[in-house]
């Protein structure tokens, strides 16, 4: 155990050596009522779509919006290759691609594949 133990036998625990690995995500979300979607990458989806419908960021694009859903999530092995992937999507620009990375689960192992 790497903290070792006190002099009565109890664990001693190191603070630093208990952190919770990040994991980031690429998403799409989806307003029905705009027609919209919108990419993004995140390391906490649920609280960044809850920014998204409660106008967190006053000047961002999705402002005037508050009924985003989660379209398409992908789960990336770092911040690095979350932002490769969401920055390939937005180049796309194309909801039939967007419907694809829905529909085709095989398209997102080759951008994972493709941006590690």
């Amino acid at each position: 155990w790497p903290g070792g133990t006190t002099s009565k036998g109890k664990m001693k625990i190191f603070p630093f050596l208990f952190f919770k690995r990040m994991f980031y995500s690429v998403y799409i979300i989806y307003s029905i009522s705009a027609d919209r979607f919108y990419i993004g990458q995140t390391c906490d989806v649920t609280e960044r779509v809850h920014q998204h419908n409660t106008s967190y960021y006053t000047d961002a694009s999705t402002t005037k919006i508050t009924d985003w859903e989660i379209y398409w999530l992908l789960e990336c092995q770092s911040r690095k290759q979350a932002i490769q992937i969401e920055s390939h999507i937005k180049r796309m620009r194309n909801r039939t691609y967007y419907s694809n990375l829905k529909k085709y689960p095989e398209i997102s192992i080759k951008l994972l594949a493709k941006y590690s």
